[in-house]
Order: structure tokens, then sequence, then C-alpha cells
């Protein structure tokens, strides 16, 4: 896919992991996300893996719960499958398509 190929390039080296304070200080901006393609670093960075972003889902936070019934809410599910917690409550959550070069 070309988009992804121009993205990729626009970033430059492989995306670095966000510092414990970026991620503290992150604020989400809606107009940030929408049309936009977007690479969980907290993945294989190694092997980046990229999403176009569909939709805001903007009834939806970290603190809603989650679809499956081993997680109570999306905040647990961050915590138990990737030790990480999400500081900014107020966030929108995402709803992605998988994409690829």
């Amino acid at each position: 896919m070309k988009y992804v190929e121009e993205v990729v390039q626009m970033m430059g080296d492989t995306p670095r992991i966000p510092s414990e304070e970026e991620r503290r200080n992150f604020v989400f901006k809606p107009e940030d996300y929408r049309d936009a393609v977007v690479m969980p670093w907290y993945r294989n960075i190694e092997q980046p893996v990229f999403y176009y972003v569909a939709e805001i889902l903007e009834n939806l936070t970290p603190s809603s719960p989650f679809p499956d019934e081993e997680y109570s809410s999306f905040n647990e599910y961050f915590i138990k499958k990737y030790n990480l917690e999400i500081y900014d409550q107020k966030q929108n959550l995402l709803d992605v398509d998988f994409t690829s070069k």
C-alpha cells in the first residue's frame, strides 16, 4: 500500500517507544487520529504493524467494559497483557483496520 509506505518514510527510522514522561503528559486529541495510520509501539517494535483509524469511538474510554469477559475493562486488559497503565482516562478508543506495506 503506497500510503503506508509514505507514512513510514515520513516517520524516518522504526518508531521509538515514548518515555514514561511523554506517556504521562499525553492528551488525546481526536483531530490527530482522524484519517490517520497508527502503530502500537508496545507490541513488536522490530516488525511494526500499522492500522488505519476507521473511527474514533467517542462513547468508549479505557475504563469501558472490555468485550471479552476475561477482562473487566480496557485498562485491565492493557495492564495484564502489556504491563501498561493508560494515563489519559478521558481518551477515546479507536476502531482500527489492519493495513500492510
